[in-house]
């Protein structure tokens, strides 16, 4: 088996109405220093366009297809997106985009964003992150399984394009389309993760180091089955 080197990605989060946070000089200057220039990308959740969270914040990501991309459920009630269940009794729900939707989006974006800024890697949060749903809106009816199919389409966009593919959580049929996964041999109770949005030192809980990292406990199931197929945190 041929060697494999895995150079560091710096991810960078788009919060403008743009989607343009990084430019070719930029990228140009992370690959000079030996890094991959990635880009933190996400289509899953809608928030209404007056949002005063997450989804005020710009990031075009967010607010487009509001809501007419909209995912149902068999009741004809809009699925919640990430974020869903926070909000103020009465105030718009932050819901859940049709993967079909997803797909569609992508397929747009992600080309555009290459072009403009020359990035060669991406995380796409979320695509394994959940099990497969229908959606039940009549304007992008989707089954299970069709779920699947367009989930694995927005990956293989990522790819397509040059990008070195990531995305949280894993899935077995997602494993031809991503180079490495956040999460899957990862115990998030035990991680201590939302200190580290803080960007300042922090000494990590005793149970990240007696159980995250404890060879003894963490049975390293995906590589048993994958190897070196695709990197997992």
């Amino acid at each position: 088996m041929g060697e494999k080197i895995w150079p560091g990605t710096v991810n960078r989060y788009g919060h403008n109405t743009t989607y343009e946070p990084m430019t070719r000089d930029f990228t140009g200057q992370l690959h000079a220093l030996g890094y991959l220039a990635g880009r933190y990308d996400y289509y899953r959740t809608i928030y209404p366009p007056n949002d005063s969270g997450r989804g005020g914040n710009g990031w075009i990501m967010r607010f487009t297809g509001y809501p007419e991309q909209l995912s149902m459920d068999e009741k004809g009630n809009y699925r919640a997106g990430f974020q869903g269940g926070n909000q103020p009794a009465g105030a718009p729900l932050r819901g859940q985009r049709c993967p079909k939707c997803q797909y569609e989006m992508a397929q747009i974006y992600i080309p555009l964003d290459v072009d403009r800024t020359g990035y060669d890697a991406r995380l796409l949060d979320a695509v394994c992150a959940v099990p497969w749903q229908e959606c039940y809106n009549p304007a992008h009816p989707t089954t299970r399984i069709e779920d699947m199919e367009w989930r694995r389409k927005q990956l293989q966009v990522a790819v397509e394009n040059g990008q070195i593919t990531g995305t949280e959580h894993m899935a077995q049929w997602a494993v031809p389309y991503a180079a490495y996964a956040e999460a899957p041999t990862t115990f998030v109770r035990f991680a201590g993760y939302r200190e580290t949005f803080n960007a300042k030192p922090f000494t990590p809980p005793e149970s990240y180091s007696t159980v995250v990292l404890d060879e003894r406990l963490r049975f390293p199931l995906w590589q048993l089955v994958f190897h070196d197929a695709i990197v997992v945190t």
